[in-house]
């Protein structure tokens, strides 16, 4: 056989080119042999990897986006002392990283988690994204907006705003959408959290023109369709509250919101017979909304329909969606209406 020459299919290779292709081989090898740290780390960060995998199985990502996680599991220590070798070895190992970030994430670690990637030139959209979370968690609202920027996070920035404006945060809650709607101008979910703060200031105005912007991006929300409608009645614009709401129930009929809003408007312009004919479809479809039943039994106690009101009354109360101030209110028209139920019905 001759060595100088080498099959290679139906082709052949001469001996320089073969020579080079030993080299580079050689070459290659000894850069490897040499950089024993980098394969260990990347060693480390697969085994993490694999026992990460066997120990928890579901992964963040398939969990409630951009919910907390506290699950404190002690089965996460293995995986996280292999991450932590591997980013020993290497601090620049993405794969380390990212299996530490989901470690910190899923054992409620905020602060490790915070600083995971905090200084890298070209962060990782996916560490970015559970920095983000930790962030929030610490409080750290500009920093917790600028991760999830960078990851692509929208539905973060709506999460957020919402917990905010459940604690009745609206400063912080306004700077979240106000930010939300700059970065992210054709995304509706913006305009409509920032109209949810107006609302709650009391600035219908303001709030009726961000639902308009939202529904230019949206034409078939639900909620941005009985929003508007919302800020209509506030506004006393009772007719043109109507058709939205009438639009919202043609678009969703299987949802309690439209025949309610619509039914609150109907008694605000004296159609009390129209407006009992709404509410008993939103009930059909939520019969416990404590909202809904207060409602149907003002319309009949202003009929003077007390023993219908009564038991509306009641129902209401049964409730377990009811807040405290509702509850003394309905316990006041109770005691009005029960002297006059027997001798109407």
């Amino acid at each position: 056989m001759n060595i100088t020459k080498l099959h290679l299919g139906a082709g052949r290779l001469p001996w320089k080119t073969v020579s080079r292709m030993l080299l580079a081989i050689l070459t290659l090898l000894i850069v490897l042999l040499t950089n024993g740290r980098y394969l260990k780390s990347l060693f480390y960060s697969n085994i993490g990897a694999i026992s990460l995998s066997k120990s928890v199985h579901v992964s963040a990502f398939t969990r409630e986006v951009c919910s907390s996680h506290d699950l404190s599991l002690a089965v996460l220590d293995r995986p996280k002392q292999w991450f932590e070798r591997s980013r020993t070895l290497d601090s620049s190992n993405r794969s380390a990283q990212r299996g530490l970030a989901l470690v910190y994430l899923l054992t409620g670690d905020w602060h490790s988690l915070a600083n995971v990637n905090s200084n890298d030139p070209a962060p990782s959209p996916q560490i970015e994204y559970m920095r983000g979370i930790a962030l929030r968690e610490l409080g750290r609202l500009p920093q917790a907006l600028s991760a999830w920027q960078i990851s692509g996070a929208k539905p973060c920035w709506a999460k957020l705003g919402e917990m905010l404006l459940i604690q009745d945060r609206l400063d912080d809650a306004q700077y979240v959408y106000g930010h939300m709607v700059e970065v992210y101008p054709d995304y509706p979910e913006g305009y409509y959290g920032l109209a949810a703060v107006f609302d709650k200031r009391g600035l219908h105005e303001k709030s009726l023109a961000l639902l308009l912007e939202a529904y230019k991006l949206d034409t078939r929300s639900y909620k941005v369709i009985v929003g508007v409608g919302v800020q209509l009645y506030q506004l006393q614009h009772y007719q043109d509250a109507t058709i939205w709401f009438q639009e919202a129930i043609r678009i969703s009929p299987t949802s309690a919101a439209g025949y309610y809003q619509i039914a609150k408007t109907l008694r605000a312009i004296g159609d009390l017979d129209h407006a009992t004919q709404y509410l008993q479809k939103s009930l059909q479809i939520y019969p416990s909304d404590p909202a809904a039943l207060i409602l149907q039994g003002e319309i009949y106690e202003a009929q003077e329909r007390y023993c219908l009101a009564l038991r509306y009354y009641r129902l209401a109360l049964k409730s377990t969606d009811l807040g405290s101030t509702a509850y003394k209110r309905i316990e006041t028209r109770m005691a009005r209406v029960e002297k006059d139920c027997p001798r109407n019905e």
